[in-house]
């Protein structure tokens, strides 16, 4: 009995040690046939945001730019003097259009490029990564100037003031499509009364003017009529 317990104990250490060096080896095997490339850190790359800031200022913000008032508005979609507005007041009133250091303690963007890679990304319809040749601005950062800029420099609030009394939201014109929720405000279908007839017909007018006005920014910003990429 003990020789057959013995037997027993050894044979089950060995099948122990057979599996333990069985899965060393296809691990090892497993290893050894990844790509090398995978084994590999991606490097970071060093942009010289110094260089494009000074390329920026050279071509469109000196005293003498290279290019002139038509080629700044065309490319812009905005005046000079609009533009050097924004990158005055934002960097004010928002963190994060204020030039920092980075983590290597080298200076980070400036509020002109920051803005430049928004006002591109809006006028173009192009992606983040297209801004990184000229302004030498990575694929995040150019969408987070993008997200940025339509958050902070161009969204309205929504809460309003009108004949004494505080509104919390905003109301916003629609047609008869729409769902009645308490925030659209829909004209009536068969006004009877003259203060209803009165009330749809300047809202059917203020509709129609913002409609007209959203064509004109259509044509005027690519990324308006190309939304599915952002």
């Amino acid at each position: 009995m003990a020789s057959s317990s013995s037997s027993s104990s050894f044979s089950s250490s060995e099948e122990d040690e057979l599996i333990c060096q069985a899965v060393q080896t296809t691990i090892k095997f497993l290893i050894d046939q990844r790509h090398p490339r995978a084994l590999l850190f991606r490097q970071p790359r060093l942009r010289d945001r110094k260089t494009a800031n000074e390329t920026l200022i050279r071509h469109y913000f000196s005293p003498d730019p290279a290019y002139g008032v038509e080629s700044f508005k065309t490319r812009f979609r905005m005046t000079r003097r609009l533009f050097m507005r924004l990158a005055n007041d934002l960097p004010e009133h928002f963190e994060y259009f204020q030039q920092r250091d980075d983590a290597r303690g080298h200076p980070g963007f400036t509020p002109t490029q920051k803005i430049t890679a928004a006002l591109r990304q809006l006028a173009y319809g192009v992606g983040s990564d297209m801004l990184d040749e000229y302004l030498q601005m990575a694929k995040k950062t150019g969408r987070n100037s993008l997200n940025h800029f339509c958050k902070d420099g161009v969204e309205p609030p929504q809460a309003f003031f009108a004949n004494g009394e505080h509104f919390k939201y905003g109301y916003y014109l629609v047609d008869g499509i729409y769902s009645e929720w308490g925030t659209l405000v829909q004209a009536y279908a068969s006004p009877l009364s003259d203060k209803r007839k009165y009330f749809t017909k300047r809202q059917e007018s203020a509709r129609k003017d913002i409609e007209r006005a959203f064509g004109v920014l259509k044509k005027k910003w690519a990324l308006l009529a190309n939304p599915i990429k952002f």
